[in-house]
């Protein structure tokens, strides 16, 4: 697949954080060509490879209306991205974006998903 996005780390509404997993969250033009949903990815901060879990799409769960965007949650980085350009290459589609009943079920999925990427690493 490895398509990619791009763009500069804008700030969203900190419910990543909240959750305990952070994001980078990047505009997108709304007509990029990629399907809405969550996907094994990967990026390079300063000379540094993660991986990381990509979701592009609206946020359906937790806002009504949004502008399609994509956030990504880098595995093992911590520090502050806001205003920096990224390129985040997407590896894999792994599931479509969806509304969750709760904000608890929304941040077990993300706990899978991140799961399932650390994993699939793990076996590259």
């Amino acid at each position: 697949m490895a398509a990619k996005i791009e763009g500069i780390v804008i700030e969203g509404n900190s419910l990543g954080r909240t959750l305990g997993v952070p994001t980078a969250n990047i505009a997108l033009e709304q007509e990029c060509g990629l399907t809405n949903g969550v996907y094994a990815a990967h990026l390079t901060i300063d000379d540094v490879k993660y991986c990381a879990v990509a979701n592009i799409g609206r946020k359906p769960t937790v806002e009504r209306d949004a502008p399609r965007g994509a956030e990504i949650h880098i595995i093992g980085f911590e520090g502050n991205l806001y205003g920096r350009h990224l390129e985040v290459w997407l590896d894999e589609f792994l599931r479509s974006e969806q509304r969750f009943d709760s904000i608890e079920s929304l941040q077990t999925q993300i706990k899978r998903d991140i799961e399932t990427v650390k994993n699939k690493n793990l076996k590259d």
